[in-house]
């Protein structure tokens, strides 16, 4: 008897030896529908010891790893060893698909299964399912050319939980991102892209095929800024939705949910960027793509000569406006010119990306000859239309003035010069003062030597205003993060002002005013502009301000979305006065 078990494990060993090798696959169930899942099941006997199965790229489906399950099962005193690789199969698309062979190394060989067929069908409609869209408003565009993307979500069950993973959001190579504000009056909602950006939507529903999908949606703007064919990489969702509910443990516990998990895919988007025509295109055009109207104001229109002029061009209208540049008026003979300044606003709304650019020049006429001021040109490129527009306003009227009309000494600063001249009065210019001490006029001669000091000092203080401010402007237009940080302040308080003038309340006053904190840290700090949650503007602000007004700024922001996302009645004067504090404080302290 003592020699009998170690026979017997000797046998068992003999037998597993003796045992070939070999793989298996199985797919459970080989029928789908869209929004469900199959079970892919790697099965390997024989061995004690195997590889990982490899498996093949399967682009129709998502795959998600499962477990690793090891047995042992002795029959007859034969022992089989077997170890099974679980994976979970989404689908993106329907139809009917084949997963090639899956190749195993074992036992010192390549094993390979036999292929699998799995065909996937229309989504059931009721049952728990998610649907996904992704729709641009158009497929082939010109360059700059801002083109609408909408996104939604449906399910056919109350959602429980869910995230919408978008790969080309927030950002996307040779494209400028810009979100879509929801519509006003719209009901509203928060919607988690990937696991730490959540954007603003909204509530609706869409009819597909004659099926009634609720949906979340949003939209944003693509600015493409390279010519091509651009791919946008599909969608996926993934969620939990309701589907029943059943009683708890006990009687007396509340009814628990009953959830199915669902999964969706949009389908691949290409987008078509055209590069502008070279065929007409204007020798000053500088990239304004879109709808443009162009005015020219003229500010004095009637002057003396020597005396500046103010000639402000405003072109407005949709498209992108940032690219639109006027060409500068220059010196002539009857002109002097000075460096052109441009202020670029732009704004995406829910009709899309609109905006107007001021530009200021500052003129000198030289002479009563310099009659009008010359006209100014605006050449865009008109997507709509497929051509180049321009627009030319002026020239305009003015009526320039002798210098020595209205009496007296006239001193005029041009370039760095200085020109004096003096009317003649008739009389002489001192009075003549009978029986005047000595000296009296001679006392007058310093009064007026001194009245005369500050106007001789006046052109090199002129000239280094100038030039500080020269070097200002150009070092905000090569450093953007710079410029974005100068203006913050001032264009949050502008925005206040007008929200504060405006007629809006409610959820309405609490989304701008967030907004406008949200902006201003961002241009403050150089970051992309986006929403953000208090918490993640609270960890954003502590390092820079600490965390007393950290904790001011983030408290605005969660009054602000109890008003925009919990329905409670809000008081826009106060929302408004809190988040202009909260401005200001962040300013003072040095953000």
């Amino acid at each position: 008897m003592r020699g009998a078990l170690p026979l017997a494990v000797m046998a068992l060993a003999a037998a597993c030896a003796a045992q070939e090798a070999r793989v298996s696959a199985r797919v459970e169930p080989a029928a789908i529908s869209m929004g469900g899942s199959a079970q892919l099941t790697v099965s390997i006997e024989g061995v004690e010891q195997a590889g990982r199965p490899l498996l093949p790229p399967l682009p129709d489906f998502d795959v998600m790893a499962g477990g690793t399950m090891q047995s042992t099962r002795v029959v007859n005193g034969a022992v089989t060893r077997s170890l099974s690789y679980s994976y979970t199969l989404l689908p993106r698309s329907e139809g009917t698909f084949t997963i090639p062979p899956i190749e195993v190394e074992a036992g010192g060989r390549t094993l390979r299964t036999e292929a699998l067929t799995v065909t996937v069908g229309k989504a059931p409609q009721g049952e728990g399912t998610l649907a996904l869209w992704v729709e641009p408003q158009k497929q082939e565009v010109y360059l700059y050319e801002p083109v609408r993307v909408d996104v939604a979500l449906g399910f056919d069950k109350p959602l429980a939980d869910g995230t919408l993973s978008t790969p080309w959001l927030p950002e996307l190579e040779n494209f400028r991102i810009e979100y879509v504000p929801p519509e006003p009056g719209r009901r509203r909602v928060r919607i988690r892209l990937g696991q730490r950006t959540e954007i603003e939507g909204t509530v609706s529903q869409r009819v597909v095929d004659g099926a009634v999908w609720d949906t979340y949606e949003f939209s944003v703007l693509l600015i493409p800024l390279a010519a091509g064919r651009h791919e946008l990489a599909e969608c996926v969702a993934r969620g939990d939705l309701v589907i029943g509910h059943r009683q708890g443990r006990w009687p007396f516990h509340e009814k628990e949910p009953v959830t199915r998990r669902s999964a969706a895919n949009s389908q691949r988007v290409s987008i078509n960027v055209l590069p502008l025509p070279a065929q007409g295109k204007p020798n000053d055009f500088s990239g304004g793509v879109g709808s443009f109207d162009l005015s020219v104001s003229v500010d004095p229109q009637r002057m003396q000569a020597g005396d500046a002029v103010t000639v402000k061009a405003v072109v407005s209208g949709s498209g992108y406006v940032d690219a639109v540049r006027l060409p500068p008026l220059q010196s002539n003979d009857h002109w002097r010119a000075y460096e052109q300044e441009a202020e670029v606003r732009s704004e995406v709304g829910p009709d899309g990306l609109s905006g107007r650019v001021t530009f200021t020049q500052a003129l000198i006429p030289l002479s009563e000859n310099a009659e009008y001021v010359p006209a100014v040109t605006l050449s865009y490129f008109d997507p709509e239309a497929g051509r180049y527009k321009s627009q030319t306003a002026g020239p305009t009227p003015i009526q320039v003035l002798p210098a020595d009309e209205g009496g007296g000494a006239v001193v005029r600063v041009i370039a760095g010069e200085t020109r004096q001249r003096v009317r003649e009065v008739g009389s002489d210019i001192f009075d003549i003062v009978p029986d005047a001490p000595a000296g009296a006029q001679s006392a007058a001669m310093p009064s007026a030597a001194a009245a005369t000091l500050p106007l001789v000092a006046l052109p090199p203080a002129l000239w280094a205003a100038v030039t500080l401010l020269a070097r200002k402007k150009r070092r905000l237009a090569e450093d953007v993060g710079l410029a974005r940080s100068t203006r913050a302040y001032r264009s949050a308080m502008r925005r206040m002002r007008e929200l504060q003038a405006g007629a809006q309340t409610g959820a309405d006053v609490c989304h701008a005013a967030a907004r406008t904190l949200m902006d201003y840290v961002s241009d403050k700090l150089a970051r992309p502009r986006g929403e953000m949650t208090a918490a993640e503007l609270r960890e954003l602000l502590r390092p820079c301000v600490g965390d007393e007004l950290a904790e001011e700024a983030a408290a605005c922001i969660a009054a602000c979305d109890l008003g925009r996302f919990g329905g409670a009645e809000t008081d826009a004067a106060e929302i408004i006065e809190r988040a202009t504090r909260a401005v200001t404080r962040l300013e003072r302290g040095r953000l």
